[in-house]
C-alpha cells in the first residue's frame, strides 16, 4: 500500500501526528511519506501560514482563541465556510502532485487537507482513500463540512458531539491520536535519565510549551522552584521560541536546579525520565503524556480547542490542573505526594486512551485500501 500523509506547520502537534502514522505505516510494511501540504502552493505559503499561526497564538492568544469562536459560530450558521473555499484554491497544486505520485490512501492530519480533498470529491475528481485524523479531543470548526473515506476521531464518548455537528456516524472512527510506536515499548526511568545525563536520585518536574514555547513558563517555573526542595530538578522546555529561552535562561542563572532548553527531539526520553510533566494541553503532546503513563498537570490552555481538551482529561481523570498558574504547580506538588491520586490517574491512563491509535489507523486504511480495490 502507497500512502501520503498530509499535514502542515501550524503548530507541531499535527507533524508529529503525521510522523507517528509514517512510522507505524513503515513498520507495516507499506511505502508512506510526509508531505507538507501548502508547501505544493510554494514554500513561501507554507512559511506565512505558518508564522502567521505561531505568532498569533504565542503573541496574542486570546485573539486566537476570540477568532475560534467566530469560526465555531460561523461552522454552525452556514454550509460551506470562507475556509473551505480559501483551502479549495490548493485543489490545482494537489491534483498535480497526485498525478506525479499516485497513492493508494491519503492521510491528514489538518483540516485544511481535509478541506481541499472534499472540494475536489464534490466536483467529480477521481480520489484514493482519503483518511483525515483529529488531533483535538473535540470537533473544531469545519470538520462537518469535511466528505472523505473515513475519519479518524479520538474516543469513542466524542462520538455523539461529531455527530451533533452534523457528521455522518458510519464514517467516524473513534481510534485515538497516533503517537509514535516507541511510545508502545517500555523505556526504563534510570535508561532515560542516563540517555539525557540527568541525576539519577533527584525529583525531575518537565515544564513544556510545546513546540512555540506558548503560556507562562517563567512564572510556573519560579512558583515550582518556591515549592520544591534542592532534591528537585526544573526542566523547562520552551520548543522553537529562543527569545523565550534567553529570559528564561538569564533569569534563572543563579538556580542550580532549573535547566533550560529550546527545542528537542527527546520528549519520549523526556518523558520517560521525568517524574511528573506540566504542559499546556495540546492534543497530541497530552496523549504522549498519557502513552508515556506520566503524572500530567495541564498548565493554561491556549484559548480554544486545548480549553476543550483540558476539559476532556480532567473529566476522565488523566490530568489535573488549576485555574491560576500557582494553583497548577501546587496541583502537581500535591499530585506527587498522593499515593492513591497518582494510582488513580495511571489507571485512568492505562484504561481510557488507544495509545496504539498509529497501528489501529493503519488498519483501517489497510481495509478501506483492499475494498475500493474490490470495488474495481
Amino acid at each position: 500500500m502507497k500512502a501520503v500523509i498530509l499535514s502542515c506547520n501550524t503548530g507541531g502537534g499535527h507533524n508529529a501526528a503525521a510522523k507517528a502514522l509514517c512510522e507505524a505505516l513503515t513498520q507495516s510494511g507499506h511505502d508512506a511519506q510526509v508531505l507538507d501540504y501548502l508547501v505544493l502552493a510554494g514554500e513561501r505559503v507554507s512559511k506565512t501560514v505558518g508564522d502567521s499561526y505561531v505568532e498569533l497564538v504565542k503573541h496574542t492568544p486570546k485573539a486566537f482563541g476570540a477568532v475560534y469562536d467566530l469560526g465555531m459560530a460561523v461552522s454552525t450558521r452556514v454550509k460551506r465556510s470562507p475556509i473551505y473555499y480559501i483551502n479549495a484554491a490548493m485543489a490545482a497544486p494537489l491534483r498535480r502532485w497526485l498525478t506525479e505520485h499516485p497513492v493508494d490512501v491519503i492521510l491528514m492530519t489538518h483540516l485544511y487537507a481535509a478541506e481541499t480533498l472534499t472540494w475536489m470529491k464534490r466536483h467529480g475528481e477521481s480520489l484514493p482513500v482519503t483518511i483525515p485524523v483529529a488531533t483535538d479531543y473535540t470537533c473544531i470548526p469545519f470538520w462537518e463540512e469535511t466528505e472523505c473515506t473515513a475519519t479518524v476521531i479520538p474516543h469513542e464518548t466524542l462520538l455523539p458531539l461529531f455527530a451533533a455537528r452534523g457528521m455522518k456516524t458510519d464514517t467516524l472512527h473513534p481510534l485515538g491520536i497516533p503517537v509514535s510506536p516507541a511510545y508502545l515499548q517500555a523505556l526504563p526511568k534510570e535508561a532515560a535519565r542516563e540517555a539525557l545525563g540527568l541525576p539519577q536520585k533527584a525529583k525531575i518536574y518537565l515544564i513544556v510549551g510545546g513546540s512555540m514555547g506558548a503560556g507562562d513558563l517563567g512564572r510556573l517555573t519560579s512558583a515550582l522552584a518556591r515549592m520544591t526542595g534542592p532534591d528537585c530538578l526544573l526542566y523547562v522546555v520552551c520548543g522553537s521560541n529562543e527569545d523565550k529561552m534567553r529570559r528564561l535562561a538569564a533569569r534563572f542563572r543563579h538556580d542550580e536546579r532549573v535547566l533550560i532548553h529550546g527545542q528537542t527531539n527527546a520528549m519520549r526520553q523526556l518523558l520517560a525520565a521525568c517524574d511528573i510533566v506540566y504542559t499546556k494541553p495540546g492534543g497530541l503532546t497530552s496523549t504522549e503524556a498519557v502513552a508515556a503513563r506520566i503524572p500530567l498537570v495541564h498548565t493554561e490552555p491556549i484559548p480554544g480547542c486545548e480549553t476543550e481538551n483540558r476539559s476532556f482529561f480532567l473529566a476522565h481523570g488523566l490530568s489535573v490542573s488549576g485555574r491560576t498558574t500557582v494553583a497548577q504547580a501546587r496541583a502537581g506538588v500535591a499530585l506527587l505526594q498522593d499515593p492513591t491520586a497518582l494510582a488513580a490517574m495511571r489507571q485512568a491512563q492505562a484504561s481510557f486512551l488507544h495509545v496504539d491509535a498509529a497501528f489501529r489507523i493503519v488498519r483501517l486504511a489497510e481495509r478501506l485500501v483492499e475494498q475500493a480495490e474490490q470495488k474495481g
